[in-house]
Protein backbone atom coordinates (compact mmCIF):
# COMPACT_ATOMS: atom_id res chain seq x y z
CA UNK A 1 0.00 0.00 0.00
CA UNK A 2 1.16 3.53 -0.59
CA UNK A 3 0.07 6.98 0.39
CA UNK A 4 1.10 10.43 -0.83
CA UNK A 5 0.35 13.81 0.69
CA UNK A 6 1.21 17.33 -0.38
CA UNK A 7 0.66 20.22 2.01
CA UNK A 8 1.00 23.94 1.43
CA UNK A 9 0.90 26.50 4.22
CA UNK A 10 1.20 30.27 4.34
CA UNK A 11 1.23 32.41 7.47
CA UNK A 12 1.27 36.18 7.85
CA UNK A 13 1.28 38.38 10.95
CA UNK A 14 1.14 42.11 11.49
CA UNK A 15 1.80 43.41 14.99
CA UNK A 16 1.51 46.99 16.23
CA UNK A 17 2.60 47.93 19.75
CA UNK A 18 2.02 51.39 21.22
CA UNK A 19 4.53 52.53 23.84
CA UNK A 20 4.99 55.93 25.47
CA UNK A 21 7.97 58.22 25.44
CA UNK A 22 8.39 58.52 29.18
CA UNK A 23 10.97 61.26 28.86
CA UNK A 24 8.23 63.64 27.69
CA UNK A 25 5.95 63.07 30.67
CA UNK A 26 7.84 65.45 32.96
CA UNK A 27 7.61 68.21 30.38
CA UNK A 28 3.90 67.51 29.86
CA UNK A 29 3.25 67.79 33.60
CA UNK A 30 4.72 71.30 33.62
CA UNK A 31 3.62 72.54 30.19
CA UNK A 32 2.51 76.20 30.47
CA UNK A 33 -0.16 75.54 27.84
CA UNK A 34 -3.07 74.10 29.83
CA UNK A 35 -4.39 72.30 26.73
CA UNK A 36 -1.13 70.31 26.54
CA UNK A 37 -0.56 69.83 30.25
CA UNK A 38 -1.16 66.42 31.94
CA UNK A 39 -3.27 66.58 35.06
CA UNK A 40 -3.02 63.22 36.85
CA UNK A 41 -5.97 64.12 39.09
CA UNK A 42 -8.56 64.50 36.30
CA UNK A 43 -11.47 62.09 36.45
CA UNK A 44 -11.69 60.70 32.88
CA UNK A 45 -15.36 59.83 33.44
CA UNK A 46 -16.28 63.50 33.50
CA UNK A 47 -17.38 64.82 30.12
CA UNK A 48 -14.78 66.98 28.38
CA UNK A 49 -11.91 65.90 30.64
CA UNK A 50 -10.21 63.46 28.26
CA UNK A 51 -6.43 63.82 27.93
CA UNK A 52 -6.14 61.17 25.23
CA UNK A 53 -4.75 63.64 22.69
CA UNK A 54 -1.93 64.64 25.06
CA UNK A 55 -0.94 61.02 25.62
CA UNK A 56 -1.18 60.31 21.90
CA UNK A 57 1.38 63.06 21.26
CA UNK A 58 3.85 60.99 23.34
CA UNK A 59 2.98 57.68 21.71
CA UNK A 60 5.46 55.62 19.71
CA UNK A 61 4.39 52.76 17.46
CA UNK A 62 6.64 49.73 17.05
CA UNK A 63 5.81 47.28 14.26
CA UNK A 64 6.68 43.66 13.58
CA UNK A 65 5.56 42.10 10.30
CA UNK A 66 6.32 38.55 9.29
CA UNK A 67 5.34 36.09 6.60
CA UNK A 68 6.33 32.50 6.00
CA UNK A 69 5.39 29.62 3.77
CA UNK A 70 6.13 25.91 3.67
CA UNK A 71 5.67 23.00 1.26
CA UNK A 72 5.81 19.35 2.29
CA UNK A 73 5.69 16.19 0.17
CA UNK A 74 5.17 12.98 2.16
CA UNK A 75 5.39 9.51 0.56
CA UNK A 76 4.85 6.35 2.61
CA UNK A 77 4.70 2.67 1.74
CA UNK A 78 3.59 -0.11 4.08
CA UNK A 79 2.55 -3.73 3.97
CA UNK A 80 3.65 -7.28 4.75
CA UNK A 81 7.18 -8.06 3.63
CA UNK A 82 7.63 -11.74 4.55
CA UNK A 83 5.86 -14.43 6.58
CA UNK A 84 7.57 -16.12 9.52
CA UNK A 85 6.24 -18.93 11.73
CA UNK A 86 5.15 -16.28 14.21
CA UNK A 87 3.26 -14.32 11.56
CA UNK A 88 3.90 -11.78 8.79
CA UNK A 89 6.65 -9.16 9.05
CA UNK A 90 5.06 -5.75 8.73
CA UNK A 91 7.08 -2.89 7.37
CA UNK A 92 6.72 0.77 6.53
CA UNK A 93 9.08 3.12 4.75
CA UNK A 94 8.90 6.57 3.29
CA UNK A 95 10.45 9.94 2.54
CA UNK A 96 9.53 13.48 3.47
CA UNK A 97 10.69 16.54 1.52
CA UNK A 98 10.18 20.05 2.90
CA UNK A 99 10.80 23.62 1.80
CA UNK A 100 10.43 26.58 4.13
CA UNK A 101 10.93 30.32 3.80
CA UNK A 102 10.24 33.33 5.95
CA UNK A 103 10.63 37.09 6.02
CA UNK A 104 10.51 39.40 9.03
CA UNK A 105 10.67 43.17 9.33
CA UNK A 106 10.55 45.34 12.43
CA UNK A 107 10.53 49.06 13.15
CA UNK A 108 11.32 50.06 16.76
CA UNK A 109 11.73 53.40 18.47
CA UNK A 110 13.88 54.13 21.48
CA UNK A 111 12.18 55.84 24.43
CA UNK A 112 14.15 59.07 24.52
CA UNK A 113 13.57 62.81 24.13
CA UNK A 114 14.51 62.34 20.49
CA UNK A 115 13.53 58.73 19.63
CA UNK A 116 15.91 56.73 17.45
CA UNK A 117 14.05 54.62 14.91
CA UNK A 118 15.66 51.27 14.06
CA UNK A 119 14.57 49.14 11.11
CA UNK A 120 15.62 45.49 10.84
CA UNK A 121 14.90 42.87 8.19
CA UNK A 122 15.60 39.13 8.30
CA UNK A 123 14.74 36.60 5.63
CA UNK A 124 15.84 33.13 4.58
CA UNK A 125 14.86 29.68 3.33
CA UNK A 126 15.83 26.08 3.94
CA UNK A 127 15.19 22.63 2.48
CA UNK A 128 14.84 19.40 4.41
CA UNK A 129 14.89 15.70 3.57
CA UNK A 130 14.18 12.68 5.71
CA UNK A 131 13.77 8.96 5.16
CA UNK A 132 12.56 6.26 7.52
CA UNK A 133 11.99 2.51 7.73
CA UNK A 134 10.15 0.50 10.37
CA UNK A 135 9.74 -3.25 10.86
CA UNK A 136 7.53 -5.27 13.20
CA UNK A 137 8.88 -8.82 13.44
CA UNK A 138 6.68 -11.51 15.08
CA UNK A 139 9.26 -13.90 16.56
CA UNK A 140 6.56 -15.90 18.31
CA UNK A 141 2.88 -16.00 17.45
CA UNK A 142 -0.18 -18.23 17.58
CA UNK A 143 1.32 -21.00 15.45
CA UNK A 144 4.67 -21.35 17.29
CA UNK A 145 3.79 -20.16 20.82
CA UNK A 146 5.56 -21.83 23.73
CA UNK A 147 5.14 -21.74 27.49
CA UNK A 148 5.44 -18.17 28.82
CA UNK A 149 5.84 -16.80 25.29
CA UNK A 150 2.38 -16.68 23.75
CA UNK A 151 3.49 -13.79 21.57
CA UNK A 152 6.74 -11.88 21.15
CA UNK A 153 7.21 -9.06 18.65
CA UNK A 154 10.28 -6.95 17.96
CA UNK A 155 10.00 -3.44 16.53
CA UNK A 156 12.97 -1.90 14.71
CA UNK A 157 12.93 1.58 13.21
CA UNK A 158 15.32 4.23 12.02
CA UNK A 159 15.04 7.73 10.61
CA UNK A 160 17.59 9.91 8.85
CA UNK A 161 16.96 13.64 8.84
CA UNK A 162 18.76 16.46 7.14
CA UNK A 163 17.65 20.04 7.74
CA UNK A 164 19.75 22.91 6.48
CA UNK A 165 23.24 22.41 7.96
CA UNK A 166 22.15 19.73 10.46
CA UNK A 167 21.70 15.99 9.94
CA UNK A 168 21.40 12.90 12.12
CA UNK A 169 20.24 9.26 12.12
CA UNK A 170 17.98 8.32 15.04
CA UNK A 171 16.95 4.74 15.92
CA UNK A 172 14.04 3.22 17.82
CA UNK A 173 13.71 -0.28 19.31
CA UNK A 174 10.79 -1.96 21.01
CA UNK A 175 9.32 -5.27 22.13
CA UNK A 176 5.83 -6.63 22.88
CA UNK A 177 5.62 -9.78 24.97
CA UNK A 178 2.58 -11.82 26.00
CA UNK A 179 3.68 -14.41 28.60
CA UNK A 180 0.06 -15.52 29.27
CA UNK A 181 -3.11 -14.53 27.47
CA UNK A 182 -4.12 -12.00 30.11
CA UNK A 183 -0.82 -10.06 30.30
CA UNK A 184 0.91 -7.81 27.76
CA UNK A 185 4.36 -6.34 28.47
CA UNK A 186 5.74 -3.54 26.29
CA UNK A 187 8.99 -1.58 26.21
CA UNK A 188 10.71 0.77 23.79
CA UNK A 189 13.71 3.05 23.47
CA UNK A 190 14.10 5.81 20.93
CA UNK A 191 16.12 8.88 20.12
CA UNK A 192 14.95 12.22 18.81
CA UNK A 193 16.49 14.99 16.75
CA UNK A 194 15.08 18.37 15.79
CA UNK A 195 16.91 21.03 13.85
CA UNK A 196 15.98 24.65 14.56
CA UNK A 197 13.20 25.94 12.36
CA UNK A 198 13.56 29.13 10.38
CA UNK A 199 11.34 30.90 12.87
CA UNK A 200 13.80 29.97 15.63
CA UNK A 201 16.99 31.36 14.15
CA UNK A 202 15.88 33.80 11.45
CA UNK A 203 13.35 35.98 13.23
CA UNK A 204 14.13 39.62 13.75
CA UNK A 205 14.77 40.54 17.38
CA UNK A 206 11.92 42.66 18.75
CA UNK A 207 12.66 44.79 21.84
CA UNK A 208 10.03 45.82 24.38
CA UNK A 209 10.03 47.13 27.95
CA UNK A 210 8.74 45.34 31.04
CA UNK A 211 8.90 45.33 34.81
CA UNK A 212 11.19 42.62 36.25
CA UNK A 213 11.72 41.55 39.85
CA UNK A 214 15.48 41.64 40.49
CA UNK A 215 16.41 39.41 43.47
CA UNK A 216 19.84 41.06 43.78
CA UNK A 217 18.53 44.57 44.45
CA UNK A 218 16.43 46.46 46.98
CA UNK A 219 13.80 47.46 46.02
CA UNK A 220 13.50 44.40 43.79
CA UNK A 221 10.97 45.66 41.23
CA UNK A 222 12.63 47.41 38.27
CA UNK A 223 10.49 49.16 35.64
CA UNK A 224 11.34 49.98 32.04
CA UNK A 225 13.76 47.08 31.47
CA UNK A 226 14.48 46.73 27.76
CA UNK A 227 13.87 43.09 26.83
CA UNK A 228 14.86 41.59 23.50
CA UNK A 229 12.97 38.61 22.11
CA UNK A 230 13.35 36.75 18.84
CA UNK A 231 15.97 34.40 17.43
CA UNK A 232 19.71 34.02 17.20
CA UNK A 233 21.80 32.75 14.27
CA UNK A 234 23.82 30.42 16.51
CA UNK A 235 20.89 28.29 17.69
CA UNK A 236 21.71 24.57 17.21
CA UNK A 237 19.65 21.36 17.05
CA UNK A 238 18.11 19.64 20.06
CA UNK A 239 18.29 15.91 20.76
CA UNK A 240 16.42 13.58 23.09
CA UNK A 241 16.14 10.02 24.34
CA UNK A 242 12.81 8.41 25.16
CA UNK A 243 12.10 5.31 27.24
CA UNK A 244 8.77 3.54 27.72
CA UNK A 245 7.78 0.52 29.80
CA UNK A 246 4.23 -0.70 30.20
CA UNK A 247 2.07 -3.61 31.25
CA UNK A 248 -1.58 -4.37 30.49
CA UNK A 249 -3.53 -6.88 32.57
CA UNK A 250 -6.96 -8.29 31.75
CA UNK A 251 -7.83 -10.56 34.72
CA UNK A 252 -9.65 -13.70 33.57
CA UNK A 253 -11.91 -13.60 36.65
CA UNK A 254 -13.31 -10.14 35.72
CA UNK A 255 -14.36 -10.08 32.09
CA UNK A 256 -14.30 -6.59 30.64
CA UNK A 257 -11.75 -5.23 33.14
CA UNK A 258 -8.54 -3.75 31.76
CA UNK A 259 -5.71 -2.49 34.01
CA UNK A 260 -2.59 -0.73 32.74
CA UNK A 261 0.59 0.83 34.10
CA UNK A 262 2.90 2.87 31.85
CA UNK A 263 6.21 4.54 32.67
CA UNK A 264 7.77 7.26 30.52
CA UNK A 265 11.16 8.96 30.69
CA UNK A 266 12.30 11.69 28.32
CA UNK A 267 15.68 13.40 28.44
CA UNK A 268 16.03 16.45 26.25
CA UNK A 269 19.42 17.98 25.57
CA UNK A 270 20.25 21.37 24.09
CA UNK A 271 16.54 22.17 24.03
CA UNK A 272 15.62 25.27 22.05
CA UNK A 273 13.97 27.48 24.65
CA UNK A 274 12.65 30.95 25.22
CA UNK A 275 13.40 31.87 28.82
CA UNK A 276 11.51 34.69 30.45
CA UNK A 277 13.35 37.78 31.58
CA UNK A 278 12.57 36.80 35.17
CA UNK A 279 14.19 33.37 34.75
CA UNK A 280 17.35 34.82 33.20
CA UNK A 281 17.70 37.50 35.89
CA UNK A 282 17.14 34.91 38.63
CA UNK A 283 19.99 32.83 37.12
CA UNK A 284 22.16 35.68 35.89
CA UNK A 285 25.49 33.90 36.47
CA UNK A 286 24.45 31.07 34.15
CA UNK A 287 23.77 33.38 31.20
CA UNK A 288 26.75 35.72 30.77
CA UNK A 289 26.13 38.63 28.47
CA UNK A 290 22.34 38.36 28.60
CA UNK A 291 21.86 40.78 31.51
CA UNK A 292 23.09 44.37 31.18
CA UNK A 293 23.14 46.74 34.18
CA UNK A 294 23.99 50.33 34.92
CA UNK A 295 27.27 50.90 36.77
CA UNK A 296 26.76 50.53 40.51
CA UNK A 297 26.22 53.87 42.26
CA UNK A 298 27.74 54.77 45.62
CA UNK A 299 24.39 53.88 47.23
CA UNK A 300 24.44 50.49 45.47
CA UNK A 301 27.96 49.80 46.69
CA UNK A 302 26.95 50.69 50.22
CA UNK A 303 24.07 48.21 50.02
CA UNK A 304 26.29 45.55 48.44
CA UNK A 305 24.13 45.29 45.34
CA UNK A 306 24.80 45.56 41.59
CA UNK A 307 23.63 48.38 39.35
CA UNK A 308 20.09 48.80 38.09
CA UNK A 309 18.81 46.52 35.33
CA UNK A 310 18.97 48.05 31.87
CA UNK A 311 18.46 45.21 29.40
CA UNK A 312 17.72 41.47 29.30
CA UNK A 313 18.25 39.25 26.25
CA UNK A 314 15.50 36.58 26.04
CA UNK A 315 16.15 35.43 22.46
CA UNK A 316 16.18 31.70 21.67
CA UNK A 317 18.84 29.62 23.37
CA UNK A 318 20.05 26.00 23.54
CA UNK A 319 20.51 25.17 27.17
CA UNK A 320 21.24 22.29 29.48
CA UNK A 321 19.16 19.19 30.00
CA UNK A 322 15.47 18.68 30.68
CA UNK A 323 14.36 15.41 32.28
CA UNK A 324 10.75 14.32 32.71
CA UNK A 325 9.55 11.06 34.24
CA UNK A 326 5.92 10.14 34.66
CA UNK A 327 3.73 7.19 35.57
CA UNK A 328 0.28 6.60 34.11
CA UNK A 329 -2.27 4.30 35.73
CA UNK A 330 -5.38 3.22 33.87
CA UNK A 331 -8.56 1.27 34.61
CA UNK A 332 -11.29 0.53 32.11
CA UNK A 333 -14.23 -1.70 33.02
CA UNK A 334 -17.27 -2.69 31.00
CA UNK A 335 -19.67 -3.78 33.74
CA UNK A 336 -21.01 -7.28 33.06
CA UNK A 337 -24.68 -6.59 33.88
CA UNK A 338 -27.04 -4.62 31.68
CA UNK A 339 -30.42 -4.75 33.42
CA UNK A 340 -30.45 -0.96 33.63
CA UNK A 341 -28.37 -0.35 30.53
CA UNK A 342 -24.70 -0.77 29.77
CA UNK A 343 -22.16 0.91 32.03
CA UNK A 344 -18.49 1.58 31.36
CA UNK A 345 -16.22 2.99 34.06
CA UNK A 346 -12.82 4.55 33.44
CA UNK A 347 -10.11 5.95 35.68
CA UNK A 348 -6.82 7.43 34.53
CA UNK A 349 -4.20 8.96 36.79
CA UNK A 350 -0.89 10.54 35.82
CA UNK A 351 1.90 11.26 38.30
CA UNK A 352 4.94 13.37 37.49
CA UNK A 353 7.86 11.53 39.07
CA UNK A 354 10.60 13.92 38.01
CA UNK A 355 10.76 17.28 36.32
CA UNK A 356 14.22 18.82 36.36
CA UNK A 357 16.02 21.34 34.24
CA UNK A 358 19.76 21.85 34.19
CA UNK A 359 20.42 25.38 33.02
CA UNK A 360 24.14 24.98 32.33
CA UNK A 361 26.81 22.26 32.38
CA UNK A 362 28.28 21.71 35.81
CA UNK A 363 25.35 23.32 37.57
CA UNK A 364 22.92 21.34 39.74
CA UNK A 365 19.58 20.61 38.17
CA UNK A 366 16.64 22.78 39.16
CA UNK A 367 13.82 20.65 40.59
CA UNK A 368 10.59 21.83 39.02
CA UNK A 369 8.12 19.46 40.66
CA UNK A 370 5.12 21.52 41.67
CA UNK A 371 6.31 24.45 39.54
CA UNK A 372 4.71 26.22 36.60
CA UNK A 373 7.66 25.08 34.43
CA UNK A 374 6.65 21.40 34.70
CA UNK A 375 3.52 19.27 34.38
CA UNK A 376 1.38 19.13 37.53
CA UNK A 377 2.19 16.45 40.09
CA UNK A 378 -1.16 14.70 39.64
CA UNK A 379 -3.85 14.58 37.01
CA UNK A 380 -7.01 12.49 37.33
CA UNK A 381 -9.80 11.73 34.92
CA UNK A 382 -12.67 9.52 36.08
CA UNK A 383 -15.55 8.79 33.74
CA UNK A 384 -18.81 6.85 33.64
CA UNK A 385 -20.55 6.08 30.36
CA UNK A 386 -24.10 4.73 30.16
CA UNK A 387 -26.37 3.82 27.28
CA UNK A 388 -29.70 2.07 26.99
CA UNK A 389 -31.48 1.90 23.71
CA UNK A 390 -31.46 5.35 22.10
CA UNK A 391 -30.43 7.09 25.33
CA UNK A 392 -26.85 7.75 26.45
CA UNK A 393 -25.18 9.76 29.16
CA UNK A 394 -21.72 10.40 30.59
CA UNK A 395 -20.11 12.14 33.51
CA UNK A 396 -16.46 13.20 33.82
CA UNK A 397 -14.53 14.12 36.93
CA UNK A 398 -11.34 16.10 36.18
CA UNK A 399 -8.65 17.03 38.68
CA UNK A 400 -5.51 19.03 37.92
CA UNK A 401 -2.97 19.56 40.70
CA UNK A 402 -1.89 23.07 41.59
CA UNK A 403 1.53 24.76 41.45
CA UNK A 404 3.48 25.89 44.48
CA UNK A 405 6.24 27.92 42.81
CA UNK A 406 6.77 29.86 39.62
CA UNK A 407 10.08 29.62 37.73
CA UNK A 408 8.59 30.60 34.37
CA UNK A 409 7.65 34.15 35.26
CA UNK A 410 4.02 33.31 34.47
CA UNK A 411 2.11 36.56 34.96
CA UNK A 412 -0.94 34.61 36.17
CA UNK A 413 0.99 32.91 38.99
CA UNK A 414 3.05 34.03 41.96
CA UNK A 415 6.39 35.45 40.80
CA UNK A 416 8.34 35.34 44.05
CA UNK A 417 11.10 32.76 43.57
CA UNK A 418 12.43 32.85 47.12
CA UNK A 419 9.20 32.12 48.98
CA UNK A 420 6.28 29.83 48.34
CA UNK A 421 3.28 32.05 48.63
CA UNK A 422 0.04 32.59 46.70
CA UNK A 423 0.27 29.21 44.93
CA UNK A 424 -1.80 28.44 41.87
CA UNK A 425 -4.63 26.29 43.26
CA UNK A 426 -5.70 22.87 42.08
CA UNK A 427 -8.60 22.64 39.65
CA UNK A 428 -11.54 20.26 40.06
CA UNK A 429 -14.29 20.11 37.48
CA UNK A 430 -17.31 17.90 36.77
CA UNK A 431 -18.81 17.71 33.27
CA UNK A 432 -21.99 15.89 32.29
CA UNK A 433 -23.47 15.04 28.92
CA UNK A 434 -26.50 13.25 27.55
CA UNK A 435 -27.90 12.36 24.17
CA UNK A 436 -30.64 10.69 22.17
CA UNK A 437 -30.28 8.83 18.87
CA UNK A 438 -33.25 8.57 16.51
CA UNK A 439 -32.65 5.01 15.37
CA UNK A 440 -35.89 4.74 13.39
CA UNK A 441 -35.75 8.26 12.03
CA UNK A 442 -36.98 11.64 13.13
CA UNK A 443 -40.16 11.62 11.07
CA UNK A 444 -41.63 8.88 8.86
CA UNK A 445 -38.31 7.08 8.67
CA UNK A 446 -36.30 10.14 7.65
CA UNK A 447 -33.17 11.02 9.57
CA UNK A 448 -32.23 7.54 10.78
CA UNK A 449 -29.22 7.72 13.05
CA UNK A 450 -29.71 11.45 13.72
CA UNK A 451 -28.39 12.24 17.17
CA UNK A 452 -28.96 15.20 19.47
CA UNK A 453 -26.92 15.77 22.62
CA UNK A 454 -26.21 18.41 25.19
CA UNK A 455 -24.07 18.89 28.23
CA UNK A 456 -22.92 21.13 31.05
CA UNK A 457 -19.25 21.95 31.57
CA UNK A 458 -18.13 22.69 35.12
CA UNK A 459 -21.43 21.50 36.59
CA UNK A 460 -20.84 22.93 40.07
CA UNK A 461 -19.54 26.28 38.81
CA UNK A 462 -16.13 25.92 40.49
CA UNK A 463 -13.64 28.74 39.96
Amino acid sequence: RWDAALSLQRYTMEQRTRVFNGSLITAALANPDITKRINPFVDPRVAGSSQAAIFESMALYNTLDSSSWSRTLDLTFDGEAYTLPGGPIKMATGVVLTQDANKNASVTSSVAVTPVVTTANVWGSQDGQSAFAEFSVPVFGKSNAVSLIRRFDVQLAGRYERESDFSKFVPKYGISWVPVTSVLVRASYGEGFRAPALTEYQVVAAPFTQTIVDPRRTPASTTGVLTTRGSRPDVGPETSTNEFYGIVFEPPFAKGLNLSVNYYRTEQRNAIQVLSGTTIVNNEALFPGRVIREPATAADIALGQPGKLLQVDTTFINFGKIVNQSLDLGLDYNLPWDNFGRFRVGLNASRTLEATRQLAPGQPAVVLEGDTASPPKWKYLASIFWDRGPLSASIFFNYLDGFESNNTGNSFAANNTTQRFAPTPAVTRVDVRGGYTFRDGVWRGYGKGFRISGGIGNLFDEE
